[in-house]
């Protein structure tokens, strides 16, 4: 199973509308100096097509955030936190390898995390613990660009599902889920140009299809437009709806526009009228691939 990210060249050049809103941070935010390039390259592309207004909010919240005394993200590698040895023992993820362009590949095992164990640290033990891995992995990729001579600042990541049980799922785990997500999926945008799950056991799939299959049905509109040009649009638009926890949810959408013109009729009734349909499938998010056919007949 893999869960693909819009892929972009990190070593890029900005283009136009990413130095535009650089120039509109530079003349908004306080402390814009200080902000690491690889943190402000990842925000910029990473929320570029939610406009100046949210990049810029969501920027200074997490600056703000990392600045906390319990957080501390700038100088969190420069010592680790306590107990580090115990928590890597119980949620092991790091480095594993390198893809072909050079980056950096992250395995975690969340299967075999000791969800007994885990459950009993406090929420500020989770956020140092968990703020000094990625703020680990940041560093690497700084490593990386410049062995490599280029800018990285994305990593591959493999979950590694072995040993995925129902305990996972109680809700004190759920907890633990719910807190990372909500600490972590704003505050390091653009970190995964690619999810691989591997070692998914059988449940843990056929509850996903199950998932998918039941919400298909559940969010569905229908729209008809008729124009004096004897044009019939016919738009269904199928959303599928999965939500993991209050902050994460996935949201799949397909749309099928059918389009039937009529023309040419002649003065006879035995001329047939020609018609053209076309058929368009359109995903998003914007990374999933486009798919169009048409046909005439006459």
């Amino acid at each position: 199973m893999v869960a693909e990210t819009a892929v972009s060249a990190e070593w890029q050049p900005l283009n136009e509308q990413e130095r535009a809103v650089v120039t509109a941070l530079s003349q908004r935010l306080a402390g814009f100096d200080t902000v690491a390039p690889d943190l402000l390259l990842a925000f910029v592309r990473g929320y570029l097509t939610d406009g100046v207004d949210t990049t810029e909010r969501l920027l200074r919240e997490s600056l703000e955030w990392r600045a906390l005394p319990e957080v501390q993200a700038d100088s969190a590698t420069l010592k680790p936190p306590s107990g580090r040895r115990a928590f890597e023992a119980m949620y092991q993820a790091g480095p594993v390898g390198r893809d072909p362009e050079g980056r950096a590949i992250v395995m975690e095992r969340v299967g075999a995390l000791p969800m007994a164990s885990l459950c009993q640290l406090d929420e500020a033990a989770l956020i140092r613990q968990n703020v000094y891995t990625k703020e680990a992995c940041r560093t690497l990729c700084r490593e990386l660009s410049h062995a490599a001579g280029r800018r990285f600042y994305k990593a591959v990541v493999i979950v590694d599902l072995s040993g995925l049980s129902l305990s996972h799922t109680k809700p004190s785990a759920l907890r633990i889920f719910q807190l990372l997500i909500s600490k972590f999926q704003d505050s390091y945008p653009e970190f995964m140009v690619a999810t691989y799950v591997i070692n998914a056991p059988a449940l843990f799939t056929g509850l996903w299809a199950l998932v998918l299959t039941l919400t298909l049905t559940l969010t569905r509109t229908l729209t008809v437009t008729r124009t004096r040009t004897r044009t019939l649009t016919l738009t269904l638009t199928v959303t599928l709806t999965l939500t993991l926890t209050r902050t994460l949810t996935l949201t799949r959408t397909l749309t099928l526009t059918l389009t039937l013109t009529r023309c040419g009729l002649g003065s006879t009734r035995r001329s047939q009228p020609r018609c053209t349909s076309s058929v368009e499938r359109r995903h998003t998010p914007s990374s999933s691939k486009r798919r169009a056919s048409s046909s005439t007949c006459r």
